[in-house]
């Protein structure tokens, strides 16, 4: 007799093939997530670089602006001496006119020496974070040390592997060229034939006592587009 009856399906896949592309897809993740950590760590290691050569700009401008002001008190000293030469008819005036000029072009150094290490300043307070209007001091440049290079850099070999090991550059373009062959893999995958294990499971009720009521298919799929 006509009745309605109910069906439940229920259906597993469990990909096969596709697992070894996953875990290179994976792969291919943590790489990206190492070449991220290369990024900061270069951009970190190019903030250190600009803030020395600043810093060590600002020393060296301080020293030549110390030579420079006994530059000014040498050449004040000379006009001064001049002058009074000068009165006593002693010197003619082009020699005092002379004096007067080294004098201002030696003050002329001093201010342009002022100006560019208030610059070095300005970008070091905004290296650092800081408002550029902060105002700090650096130490003169200490003697000259002893530059000889210690026993373990000597080999330069050995230097040059270091430095290398030390650059996020040369670190990138390993990490490029893994990431380059992880995407060229995953990619030549996708002509492979797609292998995957399925279960099918059935349920009926109510139905004919002669016909079961659970039924269950497993088995393996293959699917491949070769073109």
């Amino acid at each position: 007799p006509a009745h309605p009856i109910g069906v439940a399906a229920v259906s597993v896949i469990q990909p096969i093939s596709s697992i070894p592309t996953i875990r290179k897809g994976l792969a291919l993740l943590d790489v990206e997530k190492k070449l991220a950590e290369e990024q900061s760590r270069l951009e970190r290691q190019t903030t250190v670089r600009d803030v020395r050569q600043i810093y060590y700009g600002i020393q060296s401008l301080e020293s030549a602006l110390h030579a420079a002001r006994e530059s000014v008190r040498l050449f004040q000293e000379v006009d001064r001496i001049t002058a009074q030469y000068v009165e006593k008819r002693e010197v003619l005036d082009v020699d005092y006119l002379e004096a007067q000029l080294h004098l201002a072009k030696a003050m002329e150094s001093v201010l342009d020496l002022e100006n560019q290490r208030e610059t070095l300043k300005a970008k070091l307070n905004l290296k650092m974070g800081r408002n550029v209007l902060v105002q700090f001091t650096v130490p003169e440049i200490p003697p000259t040390a002893d530059a000889s290079l210690p026993d373990s850099l000597q080999d330069t070999s050995e230097s040059r592997a270091r430095a290398l090991a030390q650059r996020p550059e040369a670190r990138q373009a390993q990490l490029k060229i893994e990431q380059a062959r992880t995407e060229l893999s995953i990619a030549s995958a996708g002509f492979n034939p797609t292998v995957a294990a399925q279960f099918i499971g059935l349920e009926t009720t109510p139905v004919n006592s002669l016909l079961p009521r659970q039924i269950g298919f497993a088995g393996v799929s293959v699917a491949w587009q070769p073109f």
